[in-house]
């Protein structure tokens, strides 16, 4: 590979690598940091774990 070459795929993975970084952390570039990523997890509420429908409902069980 000529040194031309080299040059422009340090510069592409030099550039990507830059991109990367700025999108986790932007303060490092001096960029405002963005609002944290809203998580699925912690914005759901936790179901009652009785009224999960694989559970088996011994005392209906029974009374069939």
């Amino acid at each position: 590979m000529t040194a031309r070459g080299l040059s422009a795929w340090f510069g592409l993975g030099s550039s990507l690598l830059a991109i990367l970084v700025s999108v986790e952390r932007p303060h490092w570039f001096g960029l405002a940091a963005s609002a944290p990523a809203r998580d699925a997890t912690t914005a759901a509420a936790a179901p009652d774990p009785r009224t999960a429908p694989w559970l088996i409902k011994r005392d209906v069980a029974r009374a069939r």
